[in-house]
């Protein structure tokens, strides 16, 4: 998935870190029934069931690269199946390192939002976006 916009000078492209599984309807919005879900059954269900897509979005303009929240992380996610993460190689699709972002901002702290800020896998946590400067809510 890479879906784009220009608006001007400024770039806005869509990128996809992981696709779930299925969850029942129920987890999110406990009491809406399934005949409440009926109408929209076609529209926004998989058999019966929510598809979500954990992705975030990148920004190119006047040279600089600036990341949208980071996903849901490598994992492996015990919660959702063991699925790993991808946004690296999503951005890389789009010509992107991670050395090349300069700003990450997070519109709020989220676990399917903050995934990819620090890497876990070395001795000392680092930044997966080393040359960013992270700016996060300040109600977060």
């Amino acid at each position: 998935m890479a879906d784009k916009i220009s608006v001007g000078n400024v770039e806005i492209i869509a990128v996809l870190d992981m696709v779930p599984p299925l969850r029942d309807t129920a987890i999110f919005f406990p009491d809406v029934t399934k005949q409440d879900w009926a109408p929209y059954e076609d529209d926004v269900l998989e058999n019966g069931q929510l598809q979500l897509y954990y992705g975030c979005f990148f920004v190119r303009s006047q040279g600089e690269v600036i990341l949208v929240d980071t996903g849901m992380g490598p994992g492996p996610h015990r919660k959702l199946g063991n699925l790993t993460g991808d946004l690296l190689n999503s951005l890389k699709q789009q010509g992107v390192s991670a050395a090349d972002v300069d700003l990450v901002v997070h519109t709020h702290l989220h676990p399917d939002h903050v995934g990819w800020n620090l890497d876990r896998s070395g001795a000392k946590p680092s930044p997966y976006f080393p040359r960013a400067r992270y700016l996060v809510p300040r109600l977060d």
